[in-house]
């Protein structure tokens, strides 16, 4: 990985392949890595491919008095740094919220949305790690412990994926300080997407993704969002939990480059 510098900390970041730039930012709680190693040699045979790590997770530094509005600058002064001053965006989970909430004030920098099984509200094991002691002891078991990652892939319907060692690289790259940290600011914002969206005039093309068999919540606030969206497109993934991206990556890539080319 590469890395920039931003208010002085070293972001990690990749960037490869060529054409029109697309942009990936990861889900709370993993960095870019698996994206990375499962999209990324796909995506990259059409698209100049953007992935970074969020600050504090990967092996990206941490921010010293981070808010929730530095990943915003943040990712406009990475791709200053790349020189690309419009960009196809794609985010994962919570990296979909950051995503949405890029364009939201960015909006003439932003070619398209791909929202992958998008975050609207605020889930309730987040509302549980965020509790000091209860949630020290599950982000310990969950993410540090191999019987607790099996029963986390269970929870989000990936039994598949049980053993899956890029994945639990990823989550355990990370401390709990900084995932709470993220779920603090995170949880102020979700609460005003919804409408932010609707009070929009103008809504470049947006593709939603989302599962059959991922968590209520996600497989909802997706839907919504398609609801939402003036003439969104919506898939969801047959036979598919939530990390779509592991699980089915290259059906994935399929509908990602389709989307793309449709609306370069």
């Amino acid at each position: 990985m590469q890395k920039f510098s931003y208010k002085g900390v070293e972001i990690a970041y990749v960037d490869e392949g060529s054409g029109e730039a697309l942009l990936y930012i990861h889900e709370w709680n993993g960095s870019s890595q698996v994206f990375v190693r499962a999209n990324l040699p796909i995506l990259k045979r059409d698209f100049r491919v953007v992935a970074f790590d969020l600050p504090g997770f990967g092996k990206s530094g941490q921010i010293e008095g981070f808010v929730y509005g530095e990943i915003e600058r943040l990712i406009s002064a990475l791709m200053d740094h790349l020189g690309l001053d419009q960009f196809h965006i794609m985010g994962f989970c919570l990296g979909s919220s950051m995503a949405l909430d890029y364009y939201l004030h960015n909006p003439k920098r932003i070619k398209s949305l791909i929202l992958m099984d998008i975050a609207l509200t605020f889930p309730i094991i987040m509302r549980l790690m965020n509790l000091p002691i209860i949630g020290r002891l599950l982000y310990k078991i969950f993410s540090r412990t191999k019987s607790g990652f099996s029963a986390f892939l269970m929870f989000v319907n990936n039994r598949v994926l049980i053993g899956n060692a890029d994945l639990f690289e990823s989550i355990q790259q990370t401390t709990y300080a900084n995932a709470r940290l993220y779920i603090n600011s995170v949880r102020k914002e979700l609460a005003t997407f919804t409408k932010s969206v609707a009070e929009q005039t103008h809504h470049p093309p947006c593709l939603v993704i989302t599962s059959d068999n991922t968590l209520r919540l996600f497989y909802k606030d997706s839907h919504t969002m398609h609801r939402i969206w003036q003439e969104s497109k919506l898939i969801v993934m047959k036979n598919c939990g939530h990390y779509i991206q592991l699980q089915k990556p290259k059906s994935l890539c399929e509908h990602v480059k389709s989307f793309i080319e449709s609306n370069a």
